[in-house]
């Protein structure tokens, strides 16, 4: 029972992420707390147990280029999906590309 269980969440799980159209794979444990980010890694473990969701509250990701923004955004919506919400990823940069 225990197994048939498990194999529902990891399909389920599969089905999120796949859904999710995540341009890359990326998690909250792969992320790198640098200076240059200026990450504060207790906002983001808080972040990572997606109450933030169930409160209907929004996140918004600002910064320079090239400093993460999409790692991190990616690695929130996948750790929204392990723990069973639906994603779905957009990446609103240069939206003049072809």
């Amino acid at each position: 029972m225990e197994s048939e269980h498990n194999h529902r969440n990891n399909t389920r799980t599969e089905r999120l992420l796949k859904n999710a159209r995540f341009h890359y794979q990326a998690s909250i444990e792969e992320m790198s707390y640098t200076q240059d980010q200026n990450l504060d890694r207790n906002l983001l473990t808080r972040l990572s147990d997606c109450s933030f969701i169930d409160r209907n509250e929004n996140i918004i990701i600002t910064g320079c280029t090239e400093t993460g923004k999409s790692f991190l955004a990616t690695a929130l919506g996948h750790q929204s999906c392990i723990k069973g919400h639906r994603v779905l990823y957009y990446n609103l940069g240069n939206s003049s590309r072809n």
